[in-house]
């Protein structure tokens, strides 16, 4: 079989499971959502393929626990298990609300929870030297030091996830009220205080 064939092969064979075309219709999730989804589903056909499975009407609730189970065997943490068979959850329901799949091999399939962590809260002396001591630059470069209390403002008083702390432009950030918009999970605004340095 030349190069060629072999590539269209493979493309009919994931074509056949219809990951891009779930993947598109994630229209509201936020970009690493995205990625993750695509992410667990490419692993997970790529584990279907040994066993023939060409497609998604070849996925029982034998394979999709056979699966689970591959998982756990080779150490994943139960908070990634959750996640992949959230993906995989989600990735059949839109088979089936498409009209692609009759049956949902998902249903009722249980998996791990996640270990639900709590993120540790700062104490008042842990926030006081966060903010009002902070490590010096490396450079001691009074404009790094200023970008990075601005940081440390913003993570803090406005409640910003990194991810959309990094996404803020100068345009989402309203100097006059002291406020910043950033798009939160889901593509929700976020918007909270900019206190003193950050604003």
């Amino acid at each position: 079989m030349s190069s060629a064939e072999g590539h269209a092969t493979e493309d009919q064979g994931v074509d056949a499971w219809r990951v891009e075309a779930f993947v598109a219709s994630l229209t509201a999730a936020a970009p690493s959502t995205v990625t993750a989804y695509r992410g667990d589903l490419e692993a997970f056909v790529r584990w279907c393929d040994p066993l023939g499975t060409t497609g998604p009407a070849g996925v029982d609730r034998m394979v999709l626990r056979r699966w689970l189970g591959h998982l756990t065997s080779h150490g994943y943490a139960r908070r990634t298990i959750a996640r992949k068979a959230s993906s995989v959850r989600r990735y059949f329901g839109w088979l089936c609300r498409s009209g692609l799949l009759a049956v949902d091999p998902t249903v009722g399939l249980s998996a791990p929870g996640g270990d639900g962590r709590l993120p540790k809260v700062l104490t008042p002396e842990d926030l006081d030297v966060l903010l009002d001591h902070p490590p010096a630059s490396s450079d001691d470069d009074p404009v790094v030091r200023c970008r990075d209390n601005a940081v440390l403002e913003l993570l803090y008083g406005a409640g910003l996830r990194v991810a959309e702390l990094c996404g803020l432009d100068l345009g989402d950030v309203n100097a006059g009220q002291r406020a910043s918009d950033g798009d939160g999970k889901r593509q929700q605004a976020a918007s909270g205080p900019a206190g003193g340095t950050s604003a």
